[in-house]
This record gives C-alpha cells, sequence and structure tokens, in this order.
C-alpha cells in the first residue's frame, strides 16, 4: 500500500520534448525551406542557359568550411567540459569555437572579393555569381547570430571565471545546460547547412 502510493507521488518523466527545444527544431526546418527555396531557384535560372555563366567558386570557400567542421567538433567539446564541471576547458573550447567562426566569416568576405576579381561583382554581374553572394550571404547572416550568443556565453565565462557562484548556479540549475545544448544544436545545424551548400555549390558551377 505505501509502496504503490510513492509510485503515484512519483513524477513520470514528460512524452514531451521540452519546448525550447522544439521551438528550436521548428526553426530549423523554416529555415531549411528558405535555403531550399534558394537552392532550387538556382536550378531554375540555370536551365536558362543564354544568360547562365559558369565559373570556378574560389578555393578559399574550401579552407573556410574546414573551418566550419572543425568548430562543429569544437563546440561539442565545449559541451562535454561544460557537463563535467571542468571550466577551464570549457571556456578554451568556447573560446575556440569562437575564433573559428570569426575565420569563417572572415575568409567569406576574403571569398567574396575572389569573386569579384573574377568578373562576378555582387551587383551587376552575371545571375550565376549573384546567387553565391545571396545563398552564402544567407547562410552567413544565420551564422552570425549564432555567433552572438557565443560571444555572450564567453564574456560571460571570463568576466566570472574567480566568481564562486559561478560554477555553483550553471552546476545546479538545468536551464543553464539547455542554454549550452540550444547554442549546440544549431551550430551544429548551420555547420551541416553549410557543408550542403558548399557541395550544392561544386557541383552546380
Amino acid at each position: 500500500m505505501m509502496s504503490a502510493q510513492i509510485s503515484e507521488n512519483k513524477p513520470s518523466p514528460s512524452r514531451w520534448m521540452e519546448p525550447r527545444k522544439f521551438a528550436m527544431l521548428l526553426a530549423m526546418g523554416s529555415m531549411t525551406m528558405f535555403f531550399a527555396g534558394l537552392t532550387s531557384a538556382l536550378l531554375v535560372k540555370k536551365a536558362d542557359i543564354g544568360s547562365w555563366e559558369f565559373f570556378k567558386l574560389p578555393g578559399i570557400f574550401a579552407f573556410s568550411t574546414i573551418l566550419i567542421l572543425i568548430s562543429s567538433g569544437t563546440i561539442q567539446l565545449m559541451l562535454r567540459s561544460y557537463k563535467a564541471a571542468d571550466w577551464f576547458k570549457y571556456r578554451l573550447w568556447l573560446g575556440i569555437t569562437l575564433l573559428l567562426a570569426v575565420g569563417f566569416a572572415i575568409w567569406h568576405f576574403i571569398g567574396w572579393t575572389q569573386l569579384t576579381a573574377l568578373g562576378m561583382p555582387p551587383d551587376g554581374g552575371n545571375p550565376s555569381g549573384g546567387f553565391v553572394y545571396v545563398i552564402s550571404g544567407a547562410h552567413l547572416a544565420h551564422m552570425l547570430g549564432g555567433v552572438v550568443v557565443l560571444m555572450i556565453l564567453f564574456f560571460r565565462a571570463v568576466r566570472r571565471r574567480k566568481d564562486p557562484s559561478f560554477a555553483l548556479i550553471h552546476t545546479e540549475n538545468p536551464r543553464k545546460l539547455l542554454n549550452q545544448e540550444l547554442i549546440v544544436m544549431y551550430w551544429h545545424y548551420v555547420d551541416a547547412l553549410w557543408l550542403y551548400l558548399f557541395i550544392f555549390f561544386y557541383v552546380n558551377y
């Protein structure tokens, strides 16, 4: 009788996904549809052979792809360190991820200047070059949203590195862990999205 009463009072695990993770998945779905529309428009325009111009994508985009793939690994190490309450490694991997992200953005801008040197300026050039600017620029804008979050997390972690309450709050508050998991989810998504876009460019140019 007593055991039955205890089992009734024990909270059962929720069958529903955590609302913020569900919202993140919805956001990812909408972004996927957005980029699917852009790449579909590229294929439609490409069918107009009379105005489409083929060119070789600058090699620096391949190097930026390597950077973002590495950042997917470092951000996972960041999350592992967070769960292990290893705050030194957490700050280290968070800082490295942030540097890789900034490097990705810088190399993107350099790639755009190389496109212009190839005769594909962002305005007034061939539509084939314009699609690269629009699609890669849209991806970079989505990625920079994640960079802003990483910067906030990094500066908070560094600023409070000597505050003993920092470790306590982040160990005891499950919402803090959820925040870390959400940014990792988003980061893996934008990384995978860029890999798809890079392969798409490579195949279609």
